[in-house]
């Protein structure tokens, strides 16, 4: 064994010494045997390491390893001369078993599940050291552990799309670690959901967003970009489907998810995103916009909205609604104009619309445009004094909103101190009441014309 390499823990051999009965053996790091890691006796000239309980091994190293045979003519050794460095027999060699063979995964395999790593056996091995490391010196390994077997199912997350390192050693009877092997690389991918082909696409209802279960996820992450530019994450979802109790604004949403996997020990390793999905989100029209309009009152009214906060109500005289009449608001399904504005008074056909307003004041679609259908209104013009206790004159003239005179218009005068009258008016549209007001207060007027709105005028008594 002199100047070789031992894969294994070296047999001692040598010839034997004229005299000699038993010989003691010395084993050290360096050739001035300062550093002796081993001394053993034999009564025949030969010495494989051990002790009384076991077999004793040598760890692998680069350098040399030295050993001498001290012999002794008795046989228990008893008159052995000192360790004589020039004349004493010595021999050097060198102690590096043989690693295992990495098997697999193979150089930068991608692993979708855990992955299993395998190696060949090595001579002498009692337990195996495996790592795994994100840097090839192994300076802070993900993994390290041990096992009986030449195979290891990891439970460790690894992270995701990056080359991990991983190598392999043996120990041996006594524990002591041999060579590692040469080191192997391998990939790990982390699964990514697939959104659902069944997820809407538009609508306006509070959408169901679903996905595909990832294997060996602990939770999701679901990260959305808003119509309005702005960003929210929501995390620790425990299903592959999330929905929502309120969604404000309209436009187009867009959305990807990812599964988080545990850890070894705690925390979570977060996977690669979904391809990016998109919802466009619309506040529909209110259905069933109708008109009850009469003489003497106009109703509007459209079917309630899911997820609408209000309704704007549009009036106008024309049907693009580049005339409008009047705009308001309402919590209501319905809506009925007081219809005091002077526009009203001058239009026998107005247009209204209706749309709806979430809480965050976004505005959905208008209905199309519906019609209201007025009587065209009257008009009246008093003119005279009507003064207290005194005959009086008063003339009342009934004209339609375009300012034509109106024959046969029924006018109805009323007030306080006097008996009420009803008279008709002339080809002129006109009529003369005389009164004599037995007290102080106003007279009214009342003019009505079949097909017309009915219009009133007052006059003070003096």
């Amino acid at each position: 064994m002199t100047g070789t390499t031992s894969v294994r823990t070296p047999l001692f051999t040598w010839k034997p010494m004229s005299g000699a009965n038993s010989y003691f053996v010395v084993v050290a790091k360096d050739a001035n045997f300062s550093n002796v890691i081993d001394e053993g006796f034999t009564r025949i000239p030969a010495y494989a390491p051990r002790n009384s309980l076991k077999p004793t091994t040598y760890p692998d190293e680069t350098t040399t390893f030295y050993w001498a045979i001290l012999p002794a003519s008795a046989t228990d050794g008893s008159n052995a001369p000192p360790l004589d460095l020039p004349n004493s027999v010595k021999g050097s060699f060198q102690k590096q078993s043989t690693p295992p063979d990495l098997l697999s995964p193979g150089p930068v395999q991608a692993f979708l599940d855990q992955p299993t790593f395998r190696w060949t056996p090595t001579l002498g091995a009692r337990r195996y050291r495996l790592q795994v490391a994100a840097d090839p010196t192994f300076g802070s390994p993900l993994d390290d552990v041990l096992t009986d077997a030449t195979s290891y199912s990891s439970d460790t997350t690894y992270p995701a799309d990056t080359v991990l390192y991983w190598r392999v050693r043996a120990d041996d009877e006594n524990l002591t670690g041999l060579t590692w092997s040469a080191t192997g690389t391998f990939q790990k991918k982390l699964g990514a959901p697939v959104a659902s082909a069944s997820n809407a696409s538009q609508g306006e209802a509070l959408p169901v967003w679903a996905w595909s279960s990832v294997q060996g996820a602990a939770s999701y992450d679901l990260a959305i970009d808003q119509p309005d530019g702005t960003h929210r994450d929501y995390s620790d979802i425990r299903t592959p489907a999330a929905s929502f109790i309120k969604m404000t604004g309209t436009g187009v949403w867009h959305w990807r998810v990812r599964a988080e996997f545990p850890k070894d020990l705690s925390g979570t390793v977060p996977g690669p995103y979904s391809a990016m999905q998109s919802f466009t989100r619309t506040i529909g029209e209110p259905a069933n916009a109708k008109t009850d309009s009469a003489k003497d009152h106009i109703l509007l009214t459209w079917d309630p909205r899911l997820g609408v906060k209000e309704y704007k109500v549009q009036i106008a005289s024309t049907p693009d609604f580049s005339r409008t009449v009047e705009t308001t608001t309402t919590d209501n399904p319905n809506y009925a104009p007081t219809m005091s504005s002077y526009s009203y008074d001058r239009a026998t056909v107005l247009y209204w619309r209706v749309a709806g307003v979430d809480e965050d004041r976004n505005q959905g679609d208008w209905t199309q445009a519906q019609q209201i259908k007025m009587l065209p209104r009257l008009k009246v013009s008093l003119s005279g004094l009507a003064r207290h206790k005194q005959m009086s004159s008063v003339r009342v003239v009934v004209m339609s909103a375009d300012g034509k005179r109106l024959k046969g218009a029924k006018v109805r005068m009323t007030g306080t101190g006097i008996r009420a009258v009803v008279r008709k008016t002339d080809a002129r549209g006109s009529i003369t009441f005389k009164v004599k007001p037995k007290k102080k207060g106003k007279l009214l007027v009342t003019a009505t014309k079949p097909g017309y709105q009915a219009a009133y005028g007052a006059l003070k008594v003096r």
